[in-house]
């Protein structure tokens, strides 16, 4: 398993300038056929939120998001149409934190993390397959904030990510 990432904590806390963001765009991989995932990253009150996974014996937390798809417009679209399916809430996206390629043996994919805020809606609402029977979603799926000093012991996926957004808090 390798991952790749580009790194813009040094561009500032939250505030990512433009200059970062073009080397995080630059650094995108060219491949076409790359699955292409979109991720979340709400922090609020001084935690994070997590989904929390038990599946196949394996327990980990990941940041909320999922496939973009053909009928999205963008990657932008993508996490807002990820972000109501999964939590049940409306975000506003913000600026592309950092992009990792990951090669878990199966298939290489590439994920773009964003910074988001909720703007309306309840969480633990969402209508996708993780809350429908019949899917082939397999293992949990909770919902979780979790504080800075939380996530010392907690398997956060990917790890990289979860140190640049630990110094982001």
């Amino acid at each position: 398993m390798s991952t790749s990432l580009k790194n813009t904590a040094g561009c500032g806390k939250i505030a990512t300038t433009l200059v970062c963001l073009c080397s995080i765009l630059s650094h995108r991989r060219k491949d076409k056929n790359m699955k292409k995932k979109v991720r979340a990253i709400i922090i609020k009150d001084g935690s994070v939120l997590l989904i929390y996974r038990s599946k196949h014996g394996q327990e980990y937390f990941v940041f909320p998001g999922g496939s973009i798809e053909k009928e999205d417009k963008d990657d932008m679209a993508a996490l807002i149409r990820e972000c109501k399916e999964e939590l049940g809430v409306d975000v506003s996206v913000g600026n592309l934190i950092t992009s990792s390629i990951f090669d878990g043996g199966k298939e290489p994919q590439q994920e773009m993390f964003y910074f988001c805020s909720i703007i309306s809606g309840e969480l633990g609402t969402g209508n996708g397959p993780e809350f429908q029977g019949k899917t082939g979603y397999e293992g949990t799926y909770t919902l979780c904030w979790v504080s800075r000093n939380g996530f010392e012991g907690k398997n956060i996926q990917p790890a990289n990510v979860a140190v640049i957004v630990k110094e982001m808090m």
